[in-house]
């Protein structure tokens, strides 16, 4: 009985060792407190800002916040045949943190921007299949 019981006990005990050695992040992107802050553009189409994307328009600058009540806050900065312009948006974000992607719905930008969060929490990437052009910021 003594040796079925000890059996028993050696795979219970080397699943605690391997589930205590474990991450406390819970995707790609970590959970929903990591992806609190700003983040600024460091990228757009694998160039530094400022770049001109193949509409024409030149974006300047690109930043996102994170707050931990699910609200964001989104500006950039961009210059076209009409002038430069200063666009911003407010809104609610949701966050799979399985998948590593979040969703921003806005109020006055229609429609919604899909981002993948990676390095942590500390990068995320805007589709551009949304936008026209990819967008990379970092924390």
């Amino acid at each position: 009985m003594t040796q079925t019981f000890r059996r028993l006990l050696l795979p219970l005990a080397a699943v605690a060792a391997v589930a205590a050695c474990g991450s406390d992040q819970t995707g790609p992107g970590g959970d929903d407190n990591t992806l609190v802050g700003t983040y600024q553009a460091v990228s757009v189409d694998g160039s530094p800002l400022p770049h001109t994307v193949a509409s024409g328009v030149t974006l300047k600058s690109y930043t996102i916040t994170l707050r931990d009540n699910r609200g964001y806050d989104l500006a950039f900065s961009k210059e076209g045949a009409t002038g430069p312009v200063d666009v911003s948006d407010t809104g609610l974000y949701t966050y799979d943190s399985a998948a590593g992607t979040i969703e921003f719905n806005g109020q006055q930008i229609p429609g919604t921007l899909h981002a993948t969060v990676t390095d942590g929490g500390d990068t995320l990437t805007l589709a551009s299949t949304d936008i026209g052009y990819t967008v990379v910021l970092q924390r």
